[in-house]
């Protein structure tokens, strides 16, 4: 049996599965049922409420195979399977592997989003939960068949009055960032599209959404922050320290947990959850800056690349090719480049090595720091009965610069940072654009007197999801269905044929949010 040893501890042969209720700020009393192993090491849980966030899929086990790992979605480990500037390789004659990692990712991050737009379920705090169609003693009988569905007795507030709330401004969704005021639609139309997946996104909007292309310390330590005090069963807000409270758990339970700390052998590593202090979360930030600045400067990093040389990208004013991430797939899946600190590993990954290893943060070495057996070597995979592995050296886990592969094989330990957990405190609030920009402009006029004037003025704008020609609606998808076809040269074919040409050229309306003058002493 082969094992992807990234994923270690997190797919026992001898697991348990008992049913604890969650408990999250929003939605205090939910259920979700865990997955332990036989010494009650919690590994993944089976969500029971209303999915906020595409990395909560991390839980989800889409492989099919033994060998491929689970928590994959958001994770971005290299397959020792496959060549890491590859997504697919043949092994044998009967033996075609993929990275499902890497493909999960980039099918969910840019195609999908969850809205938090879903019924308000019972919790079982004013009785017990049951089943909404019991299995009836015919199967003539059951619910469905030629008959109409029967109410759901576990449902609070059902969809309609979800949306009707939302609308009305009686309550948010379920995720409360989102807001339909700039929609231009009425009250009638937004419930349509409300109730519409394929439409829910053009009347939302992501409220303080932030942009992972920031090279700011300050603003990602803020972000980072965001997790601070997070509320988890039975551990205070300033539990431990004021200045040590940020909380990143894979799982949430409605039991006691603690943070955790010390080397791989202290059980809070296995049981609690990993914990940041202030000067961990300032050294992340850090690190996660240089890393973006770093893979800027990559031009290899998707499949697109690998079948068409990337152009220059050389932009104004810079004297080196410089691309921000196009997308969340590419911030969070590893570069297909030769490069192998950014082939091992996403952004987020690579930041905590970095982190460790050039701040010494201790993020992820105190699991292994006086435990050298612990360490994790592509030799570890290289003997005779550690099975078939035709990239052992994908196992070398180190940050740009060189230094000690940081691999161990507390890796999936609960307590140990992962770029999934990180992903599941912060996913939803994730962009790799802005769509709210200010601008300032200047005008000058002479007299013939000779007098002079100047004045300018600020103004706020917003990208909302209506296009400058109503012709088109808004859920008209800007790119064209994949695979591309061939057409004329002078045809731009990224671009969605339906879109009429001034959407084509022009794009998503602006709204003017505000406008004022101002002195020129507040340039």
């Amino acid at each position: 049996k082969r094992s992807q040893p990234l994923a270690a501890r997190m797919k026992p042969k001898n697991a348990l599965i008992t049913s604890r209720p969650s408990k999250r700020p929003s939605q205090p009393d939910e259920v979700s049922i865990h997955i332990h192993c036989k010494c009650g090491i919690p590994i993944c849980r089976t969500c029971c409420e209303l999915l906020l966030n595409r990395a909560q899929y991390a839980h989800a086990n889409f492989g099919v195979r033994d060998q491929q790992p689970l928590l994959s979605i958001g994770n971005s480990f290299a397959s020792p399977f496959v060549d890491a500037q590859k997504v697919f390789q043949q092994n044998g004659p009967n033996w075609t592997e993929a990275d499902q990692t890497y493909l999960l990712n980039a099918a969910l991050w840019d195609g999908y989003f969850l809205s938090g737009l879903g019924p308000r379920m019972r919790t079982g705090g004013s009785g017990s939960v049951t089943p909404a169609d019991p299995v009836p003693a015919t199967p003539a009988n059951a619910t469905g068949g030629g008959r109409p569905t029967a109410a759901d007795p576990n449902v609070a507030t059902d969809i309609p009055a979800v949306i009707e709330a939302f609308i009305n401004g009686d309550a948010p969704l379920a995720n409360p960032r989102f807001s339909h005021e700039l929609s231009s639609l009425g009250a009638e139309a937004k419930t349509l599209a409300l109730n519409d997946h394929r439409r829910v996104a053009s009347v939302l909007l992501n409220e303080g959404a932030f942009n992972v292309n920031s090279t700011s310390v300050e603003a990602w330590t803020a972000f980072l922050g965001a997790a601070k005090g997070q509320a988890l069963a039975g551990v205070g807000a300033n539990s431990p320290s004021p200045t040590n409270n940020a909380r990143f758990p894979r799982s949430l339970a409605k039991v006691a947990s603690t943070a955790a700390s010390g080397d791989a052998i202290d059980e809070s590593n296995w049981q609690g959850f990993a914990n940041l202090s202030d000067a961990q979360l300032e050294a992340l930030a850090k690190a996660i800056v240089a890393e973006n600045k770093a893979r800027f400067a990559l031009q290899s990093r998707t499949e697109r690349e690998l079948s068409r040389a990337p152009g220059s990208r050389l932009f104004g004013g810079l004297t080196q090719p410089v691309t921000p991430y196009l997308g969340l797939a590419e911030f969070i899946n590893r570069f297909l480049t030769p490069e192998t600190w950014a082939n091992r590993c996403g952004a987020l990954q690579a930041a905590i090595l970095r982190a460790d290893q050039q701040h010494a943060a201790g993020i992820s070495d105190r699991l292994f720091a006086g435990l050298p057996d612990l360490r994790v070597t592509p030799a570890s995979l290289q003997t005779p009965t550690a099975g078939i592995f035709p990239h052992p050296e994908n196992l070398d886990l180190r940050a740009q610069g060189g230094g000690t592969s940081r691999a161990h094989a507390a890796l999936g330990a609960p307590g140990n940072l992962l770029q999934s957990d990180l992903l599941q405190t912060l996913g939803p609030a994730l962009a790799t654009r802005s769509d709210t920009f200010t601008l300032r402009c200047f005008g000058e006029a002479s007299a013939l007197s000779g007098e002079n004037g100047m004045a300018w003025m600020e103004v706020v704008v917003q990208r909302v999801p209506d296009f400058v020609d109503p012709t088109n609606p808004a859920e008209t998808s800007n790119s064209a269905p994949k695979p591309l076809a061939p057409g004329p040269a002078t045809a731009d074919a990224s671009v969605s044929p339906e879109l009429t040409p001034i959407n084509q050229l022009l794009g998503r309306r602006f709204k003017v949010l505000s406008m004022r003058w101002i002195q020129g002493n507040e340039i």
